[in-house]
């Protein structure tokens, strides 16, 4: 035979041959009478018909009480008796406290409850057989607003909510911030892994890539400042130097050039603006390939020169043209 549930250890796993105490109603052990009635005054159940030593109810078992309509707080589901009479069951402990008086007339039905035992492999098999009826407090909580009538039923539906969970769709509206996973400080939620996923965390860093883009798009959020972009060789600009300055540092003593290249090879949008900075004794040559640029207040195109400490910018004014302005240029 197997273990009872009480000789599993703490760890113990159920093995379905365990012996599960279980409490029923006894089918002998039970009065149905009229003439039963309630009394506070003792903490009793009072039968004028004498019936309680002859329908069985000994001191001790434990007892439940239903039929009381009056005074619907003698109708006890476990009470126990402490002391009984051929008209008299007495009623102890906190069971006791809740019988108010309560006079005969109903049809009042105590009865004693039994233990039987069974395996817990037996006490599943008879809950699926016996069609066990189930009845939840809010029939709106099943499946089409309708009770399922049994704990069979209720699991099966419940099993299939689980397999559906996926399909599960919140109504507008109501998910609020409280509801959302906590995020540090500083934190925005977005994206930046490719393709399509879950959000992410991002820094502000992050943040600001997103709003500023590739240097392509001429409206997306800009610099505080103009970023610096230090070089101290040839270079030609690319989409990420959109809005910022290209500096010819002071430590580089040499002639550079400095080259816009042409719309077909980056596309800077109409309105990007592009400042450029020499610090040296050496001039800075600013030149463009195939589009046009040309000298503010002239009709002057092609390669401008920046002297030492001289500041120029040029603007994208069109596709293929641009304007530069500044000091210390010729």
């Amino acid at each position: 035979m197997g273990k009872s549930i009480g000789q599993l250890t703490a760890a113990g796993s159920l093995a379905g041959t365990e012996l599960i105490e279980i409490q029923k109603l006894s089918a002998t052990v039970t009065i149905t009478a009229a003439t039963i009635s309630a009394a506070a005054a003792d903490n009793s159940y009072n039968d004028s018909g004498s019936g309680f030593v002859s329908a069985g109810f000994t001191v001790g078992m434990h007892v439940r009480v239903s039929g009381f309509i009056g005074n619907a707080a003698n109708n006890i589901t476990d009470a126990v008796v402490t002391a009984v009479t051929a008209s008299k069951l007495t009623i102890g402990g906190t069971d006791g406290d809740v019988i108010v008086d309560d006079a005969a007339g109903e049809s009042v039905t105590i009865t004693a409850w039994e233990s039987v035992y069974a395996t817990a492999d037996q006490l599943l098999a008879a809950i699926d057989a016996a069609d066990v009826t189930y009845t939840p407090a809010d029939a709106t909580d099943w499946d089409a607003d309708t009770d399922p009538g049994n704990v069979d039923d209720a699991l099966d539906q419940l099993a299939n909510r689980m397999v559906a969970a996926e399909a599960f769709t919140l109504a507008d509206d109501s998910v609020t911030n409280v509801k959302l996973a906590e995020v540090a400080t500083a934190t925005i939620k977005g994206r930046t892994t490719a393709g399509a996923g879950n959000p992410e965390d991002l820094t502000a860093a992050q943040a600001a890539a997103i709003l500023q883009g590739d240097g392509l798009t001429a409206t997306l959020a800009g610099f505080r400042g103009i970023p610096q972009n230090s070089n101290s060789a040839d270079y030609t600009c690319v989409a990420a130097d959109a809005g910022k300055h290209i500096l010819h540092p002071a430590a580089d003593a040499n002639a550079r050039i400095f080259t816009i290249p042409a719309n077909a090879s980056v596309a800077f949008p109409v309105g990007t603006t592009i400042t450029f900075v020499n610090q040296t004794s050496q001039v800075v040559s600013i030149a463009i390939t195939t589009d046009t640029l040309t000298l503010a207040g002239s009709t002057t195109t092609g390669t401008r020169s920046l002297a030492q400490n001289g500041v120029a910018t040029a603007i994208k004014v069109s596709s293929t043209s641009w304007i530069i302005s500044g000091s210390g240029l010729t």
